[in-house]
């Protein structure tokens, strides 16, 4: 009785913030409040206002004793109504300067910080957090806040790998592809970004450690991208290095060190079809009793999305995660560490999942959708404690933004 109420009071929580959210946009006077500001270049900066809400239904179908869905960030629990996300950020942009500020709370960013070492600080309030300084001269508010710019910038970002976006709202399906969720969702560092032409640009960050902020945070991380947009899609080329485990006791193995190179486009075919590929690939580095090991991982996604009619899209995505190449199982008194396995305790993981999209309103989405991960180990948890190389899961998701 106790988890049904559990479950009940979640789901009237999350449908009371959804229909808020709904009244809230409705308000011409909130909407008003989105873009203000003098854009001649010498009054107050424009100030944009952006919110969002998102709440969730899952169910697996092996029904795990702890209801946890291992590997989603936006619908995490099984036969559970949870409110994924509410967010709300700020961003105030000047002449030559700008600053970002977004706090949430829910499952998403609960999940997302889980990798946090306990400390007296709780990072999971925070989204971003940073602020940056336009090295060249846009002319005004209004040209700073459009055009590219040459920017450098500080603090807390979201991360800039893979074309996924934290906000399920963003994305073609509900739950996050195998390839993104095994990527960091935030880095905290400083980043310069310039533009090598009127729709490409080249960035390049020094960060702390592997999504870590609360210890080992040292500069050790780096990320270059060159990214653009075209009139038919997106597309982005990025590198990365970065320590990825922390906490391994680098007596047992020297620094593990991984390398990253992503690689994303998508595509408008026409007024109905989109369609988007990601691919991945890079390895582990250690040293263990003086001999140099290597752990090889690489992973795709592709995405399509048809457009019915103007309020309904269907939505595919297929993916494949396989790591291989040497292993290193290092026992602690806390526990083990297998080197070179980089995410999920197996060698190869495929999903398959489908999504059918409606948004009555542009700013409210319903979407439900149908996907089932296989494994080629047994890793799922069934509800009797067995193990299962496959996984079927449906989810239903509502999403408002502001």
């Amino acid at each position: 009785m106790t988890n049904r109420l559990r479950s009940l009071r979640r789901l009237l929580v999350a449908c009371s913030l959804l229909v808020l959210c709904a009244l809230i946009s409705a308000s011409p006077a909130v909407a008003a409040v989105r873009l203000a500001g003098d854009a001649s270049g010498t009054g107050a900066p424009l100030i944009e206002l952006d919110a969002t809400g998102e709440a969730f239904f899952a169910w697996d179908a092996n029904r795990p004793p702890d209801g946890t869905i291992p590997g989603r960030i936006f619908d995490p629990r099984h036969a559970e109504f949870g409110l994924s996300q509410a967010m709300i950020g700020l961003t105030a942009t000047g002449r030559r300067s700008r600053a970002v500020m977004r706090i949430w709370r829910g499952w998403t960013p609960s999940v997302i910080w889980s990798g946090e070492p306990a400390g007296p600080v709780d990072w999971s309030l925070m989204r971003e957090a940073n602020a940056g300084f336009r090295l060249d001269d846009p002319g005004n508010c209004e040209g700073a806040r459009r055009g590219a710019g040459t920017w450098l910038e500080a603090g807390l970002f979201g991360s800039p790998i893979g074309l996924e976006s934290v906000y399920a709202r963003d994305n073609w399906l509900w739950s996050g592809a195998l390839l993104n969720v095994a990527m960091p969702f935030y880095v905290a560092g400083a980043r310069l970004s310039h533009p090598l032409g009127a729709k490409t640009t080249a960035e390049i960050g020094l960060y702390g450690g592997w999504t870590r902020l609360s210890a080992s945070n040292i500069p050790s991380t780096f990320i270059a991208r060159v990214y653009g947009e075209r009139d038919w899609g997106l597309w982005q080329v990025l590198l990365s290095s970065a320590p990825t485990r922390p906490d391994l006791d680098r007596t047992g193995a020297g620094q593990v060190r991984g390398w990253l190179l992503d690689g994303f486009a998508s595509a408008k075919v026409n007024d109905d079809l989109e369609l988007a590929a990601q691919l991945n690939g890079g390895f582990e580095s250690w040293t263990l009793e003086g001999d140099g090991r290597m752990g090889l991982w690489a992973a795709t996604n592709v995405w399509a999305r048809y457009k019915l009619n103007d309020a309904w899209r269907l939505g595919a995505r297929g993916g494949l995660f396989w790591q291989g190449g040497d292993r290193d199982i290092l026992l602690r008194p806390t526990g083990s560490f297998d080197l070179g396995r980089l995410w999920w305790p197996t060698e190869r993981l495929i999903e398959a999942a489908v999504a059918l999209e409606y948004k009555p309103v542009p700013s409210v989405m319903l979407r439900i959708e149908s996907r089932v991960d296989h494994s080629a180990d047994a890793i799922f948890v069934r509800h009797d404690g067995s193990l299962e190389q496959l996984r079927p899961t449906v989810s239903f998701g509502m999403a408002w933004t502001l």
